[in-house]
């Protein structure tokens, strides 16, 4: 066979085993600094090694991208070129007093301080510190977390918290919260006035206590049924119902509530509106209406309203006496249809009051009903302001003339 292309491999030199060993201890050594240099540079948090005279022996990657500087211009630098006032000037004094005293403030501890970076600018850290000694040497190892998201992150939790909170301080409205076991999270001042109950007497209890007995029984089953079907039965909703106070009272008011999710929690929202002042004005609304019926409706004057069309849309007793008809068939009659007058002449003498600001009222006599010789009223109408159910109307009073 021809040995032609092959390389012969000469026999290396011979060693000595203390040469053998010799060798191992640096291929550990390199290993070691190569898997040193691995890690230190690989790590997300900045990592800054300094000596005992506060002189800068390794600045990480991250070190690098965190202060914008490159290693070459801090390696040999006192570590204080990447400190703020007042931390620049105390660091020297710190290290001495620390390598006479063992006293640490920092070392072994850590606390949120301030960098420096390149441009100048300064930042948030926290900056926690370990000390190693290597080959006899003291040295101190940093590690510096930039803290600039988290601070803005906090700032802006706090704001959006802060405005919550005045804003659920301002609403005039209770509100309250709950989570998914019925329990108060929160109590605004409205919702203390309404319940009479301090916020610190309510938080943590179930939401029930605010309730009278029936809708109390049932909450949990509502609020188990809901969280297991998904079918609301107030949730986005709202309707009328009765609150409790501390001293046991009851009162209406309207419950609307919504669901949100807070740090991964379910939450409910009730915003609670006292119904007892509206309740007690339809109250006395529905009465003075009553007495206004009753009052119209015995008067021996001539009482109506007609609207633009001249269709009544309400007589009193004497207005349908006076034609010969029951009130519910004269709802919605023309008045022409009840007079001796022609429905032109009406409109005349009507329709400025519609139409023309500076005629407000007038005065005109009629003969009612189809009788003869029938019913002489002198009639006075006047102007209405609007309404949502006839629009513009007339009301008109009248007196039979003997």
């Amino acid at each position: 066979m021809s040995s032609q292309g092959r390389q012969l491999s000469l026999p290396a030199p011979a060693t000595t085993l203390k040469d053998q060993s010799t060798m191992g201890r640096e291929i550990q050594s390199l290993e070691a600094d190569s898997l040193y240099d691995a890690l230190m540079n690989a790590a997300a948090d900045a990592i800054v090694v300094i000596d005992e005279h506060g002189i800068i022996r390794h600045f990480s990657d991250s070190a690098q991208d965190l202060f914008e500087y490159p290693a070459d211009e801090c390696l040999g630098q006192n570590v204080r070129k990447l400190m703020p006032e007042p931390y620049r000037s105390q660091h020297d004094g710190y290290l001495k007093r620390y390598q006479r005293s063992g006293e640490a403030k920092i070392i072994g501890i850590g606390r949120d301080v301030h960098g420096l970076k390149k441009s100048g600018r300064q930042f948030p850290m926290h900056l926690s510190v370990g000390e190693a000694r290597v080959q006899g040497q003291r040295l101190f190892v940093g590690i510096c977390h930039d803290l600039t998201t988290y601070r803005t992150t906090i700032a802006e939790r706090v704001s959006i918290e802060k405005l919550q909170h005045a804003l659920l301080d301002a609403a005039v409205d209770g509100i309250i919260t709950i989570n998914e076991r019925g329990l108060i999270t929160s109590f605004n001042p409205a919702a203390e006035t309404l319940f009479q109950y301090r916020r610190e007497d309510v938080i943590g209890e179930n939401v029930k206590m605010l309730m009278p007995a029936h809708y109390a029984r049932e909450h949990d089953d509502y609020i188990r049924r809901y969280l297991n079907s998904g079918q609301p039965g107030i949730i986005g909703i709202g309707r009328d119902v009765t609150g409790r106070r501390r001293d046991g009272s009851e009162f209406p008011m309207h419950l609307s509530v919504g669901e949100s999710e807070q740090d991964g929690r379910r939450l409910f929202v009730g915003i609670c509106h006292d119904l007892s002042n509206y309740q007690e004005v339809l109250l006395r609304m529905a009465r003075a209406e009553r007495r206004y019926k009753d009052i119209v409706q015995s008067q021996r004057q001539l009482i109506c309203r007609v609207d633009a069309q001249l269709r009544l849309t309400f007589t009193n007793a004497a207005f349908g006496k006076a034609t010969g008809r029951q009130q519910k068939d004269l709802i919605g009659t023309s008045l022409a249809q009840l007079t001796r007058t022609d429905a032109q002449t009406l409109q005349t003498h009507l329709a400025p009051l519609f139409t023309d600001p500076a005629h407000q009222e007038t005065e005109l006599t009629l003969t009612m009903g189809d009788q003869d010789p029938g019913t002489q009223v002198a009639w006075h109408f006047l102007s209405l302001p609007a309404s949502d159910d006839y629009g513009q109307e007339l009301q008109g009073t009248g007196v039979l003339i003997k």
